[in-house]
């Protein structure tokens, strides 16, 4: 099933993630995901996240790319350390790493109309 919404950075205000298509598969996450920075800058990836025994994780190689200008590259990988429910709902808990730093995300992405 295909899932679609906005999750929050847990400690960073006005912040936000838009997944605008997760799909969960026996071990694999394929999804598309623009997050939006200091509430101007937008950055997209799309990619999948592989499970390694523990959560799913995008490779190493993993970038964004700026919205309004993709020829703007940054290095990041995105995790999923909680992918819970089935159906209408999914709770979706992970994080977004660039530069060093992690940012945690969280919240409930719902089905997508197919």
């Amino acid at each position: 099933m295909q899932y679609s919404g906005t999750l929050y950075y847990d400690d960073i205000d006005n912040d936000e993630i838009e997944f605008i298509s997760f799909i969960k598969l026996d071990k694999v996450i394929m999804f598309d995901a623009i997050t939006t920075w200091k509430r101007s800058e937008k950055w997209q990836i799309i990619s999948k996240a592989c499970f390694n025994g523990e959560f799913y994780k995008t490779d190493e190689n993993a970038f964004s790319f700026e919205v309004m200008c993709p020829s703007k590259k940054e290095h990041c990988q995105v995790s999923f350390t909680f992918v819970e429910g089935e159906g209408a709902e999914v709770i979706v808990e992970g994080y977004w790493f660039e530069k060093g730093d992690k940012y945690p995300f969280s919240g409930t992405l719902k089905r997508k109309n197919e």
